[in-house]
């Protein structure tokens, strides 16, 4: 015996992935966001006074957690200045900074986890 005929499924519409114009405003909105993000921290950053005295310099990198509204939930050092003094300043640099600039609206994340360097060096 044959079976009946059975109805035809019809297929999921596929979403379209990003267009290169959205690309381009996230792309644009991460490069804006890091220069105000930069510029934020920078007003921040203190060079320890017992690491000047040492003439102690270095780049930690600090890997971190913010979330939307730019509120740093986690900071870690990801790699040590070799300097405990300068570790620790850097890390402190994210704790007054905070909150961040906030998470601009055409990047889709609640929370991001980011690394920077940290630029510890002393000038004449």
């Amino acid at each position: 015996m044959e079976s009946p005929p059975q109805p035809a499924v019809a297929a999921a519409p596929v979403a379209a992935g990003p267009t290169a114009a959205d690309e381009a405003r996230v792309a644009q909105a991460k490069i804006l966001w890091e220069q105000a993000f930069r510029k934020h921290i920078k007003k921040y950053q203190k060079y320890p006074k017992s690491a000047k005295r040492k003439n102690q310099q270095g780049s930690p990198v600090v890997e971190f957690v913010f979330d939307r509204q730019g509120n740093v939930l986690e900071a870690r050092i990801a790699r040590s200045s070799g300097f405990a003094a300068l570790d620790e300043a850097a890390i402190s640099t994210f704790e007054r900074a905070s909150p961040l600039p906030p998470i601009p609206p055409e990047i889709e994340a609640d929370r991001l986890k980011y690394p920077v360097r940290l630029d510890f060096i002393l000038t004449n």
